[in-house]
């Protein structure tokens, strides 16, 4: 893939420490799947929320903090279509990436994920 610097930005952590789960994360892991596929070793990874909330409002970011975390990037996939909505806001280039979650519908279809991944792999490699 190169020497891109990847940062992947997510909605706002999940209600119960990953350190409290008996495989870790499903989403993050569903995530690090799609980023092997891509043959992405490093990322960088953040929240455009620092703590858990189930419903933010554009308001609640903090614009200055979204700034200043993507600037160093030049490949940023954003989870989730709150979190593409306000990247598309600021005006900042991103692959907008569905949620990973397991409780995201889209992949009960086994043709989806990987139709994600390739376009993931796309946007990386252009």
């Amino acid at each position: 893939m190169g020497l891109d610097k990847v940062l992947v930005i997510g909605h706002s952590p999940g209600k119960t420490p990953i350190n409290k789960r008996k495989n870790g994360s499903p989403t993050l892991n569903r995530l690090n799947r799609w980023l092997d596929a891509c043959e992405v070793d490093i990322y960088s990874f953040s929240n455009i929320y620092a703590h858990h909330k189930e419903l933010l409002k554009m308001t609640d970011i903090d614009r200055t903090y979204v700034q200043k975390i993507t600037e160093n990037y030049n490949k940023i996939i954003t989870l989730g279509a709150f979190v593409s909505q306000y990247f598309n806001k600021m005006d900042i280039k991103h692959y907008a990436a569905p949620h990973p979650s397991p409780r995201n519908r889209k992949f009960n279809d086994k043709t989806y994920e990987p139709k994600v991944i390739y376009e993931i792999k796309e946007y990386l490699n252009g």
